[in-house]
């Protein structure tokens, strides 16, 4: 009886214990305060927020107040703080088209090429290993498939959808 009394005991620590901890996820005013301020004034560096600027004063969990902190100063704020604006060019692979698919040239020179393929089928018949990758355009109305056999091109075809 003495074993179930310690055993519940140590439950309900534990249960007090894990309530404790996780207070400060359930409660907004115990946990961690935004210490950053990015001032969107022209004034000195070391210049502290306004009283009327409620962005900086707005960061609650799990987005309370988040309305608050959205201003009409700029189309490109968010709470408050300036948000870039980043544009990268990522270059794409040219589309293969059915020549570009000699017999003999490895999967592994095509997706060197061209990437690797939309999409990808393998299978085995009388111990010979099949691949079929698909290529399609952005667009999606060409479709070029290569068909390997133990790695390497046996043939290829194109269609225009």
């Amino acid at each position: 009886m003495r074993g179930i009394e310690i055993l519940l005991l140590a439950g309900f620590i534990g249960l007090v214990g894990v309530g404790v901890w996780n207070a400060r996820q359930w409660l907004p005013q115990w946990g961690t305060k935004a210490a950053n301020y990015a001032s969107t004034d022209t004034g000195s560096v070391g210049s502290s927020p306004s009283k009327n600027d409620k962005g900086a004063r707005a960061h609650g969990k799990r987005g309370l107040d988040s309305h608050v902190g959205m201003s009409s100063r700029s189309d490109l704020a968010f709470n408050g703080f300036p948000v870039s604006e980043t544009e990268v060019d990522v270059p794409m692979p040219k589309f293969p088209v059915r020549s570009d698919f000699p017999r003999g040239t490895t999967g592994v020179q095509i997706r060197a090429r061209y990437g690797e393929p939309t999409a990808r089928t393998t299978e085995m018949h009388d111990g010979h290993l099949f691949e079929h990758y698909y290529y399609f355009n952005n667009d999606r109305t060409q479709l070029t498939m290569a068909t390997l056999e133990n790695g390497v091109i046996v043939s290829s075809e194109s269609t225009a959808q």
